[in-house]
């Protein structure tokens, strides 16, 4: 929120952008990040805060006990085109949601990620990415995947 008697300027309020998507990913058995078959993700110009806040959702299904776990995650990138460009904010398990353990759950479930350090009025773009923390084969599903760029003062 603005402070009293805060100068507000239009470009306080660039970076809102959404994106989503319902196409499974399903049977993935990836031990690094990747986008998969389907792109979730969206550009979206840095306010003049430099500050954004992510927040990723997701339903996962764990195929397998021995998949372990699941983790979705955003990664931030230069540029306009989703999923290329110079990482500026790198997909980590820190940040992910986080599925585990027990087999033929689903869990949907959302994640706020705070991003800062951004330059004002650049162009970026953020993109989902998934990974399993162990190489079992076929080991998890994701069956919808949204991400939400929300400017922060």
């Amino acid at each position: 929120m603005p402070a009293a008697g805060q100068i507000i300027r239009a470009a306080d309020f660039d970076g809102w952008a959404t994106d989503e998507d319902t196409t499974d990913e399903t049977n993935f058995n990836s031990t690094t990040f990747t986008l998969g078959g389907t792109t979730v993700g969206v550009a979206f110009t840095a306010p003049t805060s430099g500050r954004v806040l992510l927040l990723v959702g997701g339903r996962i299904h764990l195929n397998s006990a021995t998949g372990q776990r699941v983790l979705l995650t955003p990664e931030v990138r230069t540029g306009s085109s989703v999923g290329l460009g110079t990482v500026v904010f790198a997909a980590a398990d820190d940040y992910a949601l986080e599925v585990g353990q027990t087999a033929n759950d689903r869990l949907g479930g959302a994640r706020a990620v705070p991003v800062e350090g951004l330059t004002a009025g650049t162009v970026y773009n953020v993109s989902l990415w998934h990974r399993n923390a162990a190489s079992v084969a076929s080991a998890a599903s994701i069956f919808f995947r949204t991400v939400q760029v929300i400017p922060i003062p």
